[in-house]
């Protein structure tokens, strides 16, 4: 209401425009100003307080994650570095579930942000920061050499920037960009992605003629063991191949995020109205 009587929340109300909510107040400190919109005509009210909401389902999932594996070593006994080399591959594989399946899962089932490229990236930030943050330490129980941790995270890293991509061209602004159809495609991609070589290794074997150890490789899933598994008595060690295995999805992710954000930028630039 302002000084001539006029009460303006009334008038906005009756146009039926959505009216902010003050967030938690503490004193003098308010928390979250305007999280949440009245009405339920809010597009991006699942996106309001992204990507700190985003950040912790992911820290409890790697909290989760690690009490089954690497936390519960302790429970079979006198721990060993073999438990923990086995607790903490496990943990990746769980981690490289939610980096490959579950963020592009989560992600594709919500509107599209305004700035699709821009919100990936913010995106792979969370999931990756504390990845790393878990797998500089683990190389003290397991007794990774530095190279093999070196090599774990680049691997993940690689695998996430490829997620990142196949989300980040998924959701461009487009005619036919973000419909239901490519948003099914791209999780049809990511899980042969993550599914192709453990399921050729299977039926390989089945069929009495095994593949090649490289093709293992070649999957988010089963490439951290094969970095970080040695054969008794023996340390990890990293060879050309497998360097080249964590650098071809790093490429093949970096040219899937630089293209996007290249094409978004043109496309915004060609839709401002060109000066007289």
């Amino acid at each position: 209401m302002d000084v001539s009587g006029h009460d303006h929340d009334s008038d906005a109300r009756a146009q039926g425009k959505p009216q902010p909510r003050a967030g938690l107040t503490l004193g003098p400190v308010t928390f979250v100003p305007e999280l949440r919109v009245a009405g339920a005509d809010d597009p991006w009210a699942h996106r309001k307080g992204e990507p700190r909401i985003f950040a912790l389902l992911w820290a409890m999932y790697l909290l989760a994650s690690a009490i089954v594996t690497v936390f519960s070593v302790r429970a079979l006994g006198y721990p060993r570095a073999g438990q923990f080399v086995f607790g903490g591959l496990s943990m990746l594989t769980l981690a490289m579930v939610g980096i490959m399946l579950l963020w592009p899962a989560l992600r594709l089932s919500q509107v599209r942000p305004e700035l699709p490229t821009t919100a990936v990236i913010f995106d792979l930030a969370v999931v990756l920061l504390p990845v790393h943050a878990i797998v500089w330490p683990m190389s003290m129980l397991t007794g990774w050499p530095w190279p093999v941790t070196v090599g774990i995270l680049f691997v993940i890293t690689g695998w996430g920037l490829v997620a990142a991509g196949v989300v980040a061209l998924t959701m461009r602004p487009g005619p036919s960009a973000g419909s239901s159809a490519a948003r099914m495609l791209a999780m049809l991609l990511l899980m042969v992605l993550c599914l192709g070589g453990p399921a050729f290794r299977v039926l390989s074997m089945r069929a009495g003629q095994p593949l090649a150890g490289d093709i293992d490789l070649f999957s988010p899933l089963s490439a951290p063991w094969v970095l970080g598994l040695a054969a008794e008595g023996q340390r990890p060690d990293m060879a050309l191949t497998e360097w080249v295995s964590g650098a071809i999805p790093a490429v093949i992710g970096l040219i899937l995020l630089v293209g996007c954000g290249v094409m978004n930028r043109w496309r915004r630039r060609s839709a401002l109205p060109t000066p007289h």
